[in-house]
């Protein structure tokens, strides 16, 4: 998205837009890439001269795109630590089940196109 298209996304859009990546032994603990910042989350900066700082997510701005961490501000973070409360756990566990779906409908692909007799 470029110029004032990502300021016009309704809200439920705009925190979906403002995901980070997980870090990764929490890719290979959960099995998902990316997740929505929230507020008290502990994340570590991705880019900038603050790259070595990991800090607890203080604010998030969602129309500013701006995100702020203990003694800095950043725009891109990755997810150091989960804090999962319920809607979290839900979440973790929709994009899983979807993730097994999508590998089993592709094996099932597979096996159908290179294993027919």
């Amino acid at each position: 998205m470029s110029g004032i298209a990502p300021f016009m996304v309704p809200m439920s859009v705009h925190h979906v837009l403002r995901s980070a990546l997980l870090s990764g032994d929490l890719y290979s603990k959960y099995n998902i890439q990316s997740m929505p910042v929230r507020k008290d989350d502990d994340v570590q900066v991705a880019r900038g001269t603050y790259k070595v700082c990991q800090g607890k997510l203080i604010q998030v701005y969602c129309w500013k795109w701006v995100t702020h961490i203990e003694r800095t501000t950043c725009e891109k973070v990755v997810f150091a630590k989960l804090r999962l409360e319920k809607d979290q756990k839900l979440l973790l566990d929709r994009k899983a089940k979807d993730q097994n779906l999508a590998i089993t409908h592709q094996v099932r692909l597979f096996s159908l196109l290179f294993f027919q007799f």
